[in-house]
């Protein structure tokens, strides 16, 4: 609400394609052209888990409601 950072980071070798936020605010998941996936926490500043099951881009993720889990394509 502020407008400040709340954090930056390196990750993903190619352009970020989507990110969706978990519906506690606590995380946020990444999707990109490097074929992989992001799970990062505002709690620990940092990516905490990468997938890299797909073969081409990943052009969106998205959290389900739960937040249990994330969907890709």
């Amino acid at each position: 609400p502020t407008g400040e950072i709340m954090m930056t980071g390196e990750g993903h070798t190619d352009w970020v394609s989507g990110c969706d936020f978990s519906y506690d605010g606590d995380y946020l998941a990444t999707s990109s052209g490097d074929s992989t996936v992001k799970i990062w926490s505002f709690e620990e500043g940092k990516c905490i888990h990468t997938f890299a099951e797909h073969q081409f881009a990943v052009w969106a993720v998205s959290y389900h409601h739960t937040g249990k889990f994330v969907a890709s394509w």
